[in-house]
């Protein structure tokens, strides 16, 4: 992100109805946590892609200097509940909303505390997490969480 840009703008046209969400079949679940999801339309989240994608290669490309980082390859004892706690600590405010990026074109926004809470359902798979201020970003590559925040 060029610091000229500013951070993404979503409008109410860039979400789509849950029921229209395809991937893992979320649009099909109800209740907790899918309540509180927020799809994005294709070409939203391709937007939402591309800026998170450029945080991202900055934020793996820098090593762990200056991130947060939580590898479960590396812990024999991490459980869910730690792993929730460790998400927590990286930010106290649970109603932030995030996006979470998947695929150029798959993308959803959620509370940060709801992602947290359900993080088995959220970062089963690769993917970023952001707030839409930018000010940090999530990389999850299976084993690994790197928070890295801007400067």
């Amino acid at each position: 992100m060029s610091p000229s840009e500013g951070p993404l703008q979503l409008r109410e046209q860039d979400y789509l109805p849950l029921a229209d969400c395809a991937f893992q079949h979320w649009g099909e679940r109800e209740g907790e946590p899918f309540s509180h999801l927020r799809p994005l339309t294709p070409d939203a989240a391709e937007r939402a892609w591309r800026r998170t994608s450029a945080m991202a290669a900055r934020q793996w490309a820098e090593a762990a200097e200056g991130q947060d980082v939580l590898d479960l390859r590396t812990l024999d004892d991490w459980s869910p509940d730690s792993v929730r706690d460790w998400l927590l600590s990286q930010l106290a405010d649970r109603e932030q909303p995030i996006l979470v990026c998947y695929q150029p074109r798959v993308a959803v926004h959620l509370p940060w505390g709801v992602a947290c809470e359900h993080w088995l359902q959220f970062f089963w798979t690769s993917g970023c997490a952001f707030p839409l201020s930018e000010e940090w970003v999530m990389v999850h590559d299976g084993d690994r969480f790197a928070v890295g925040r801007r400067e």
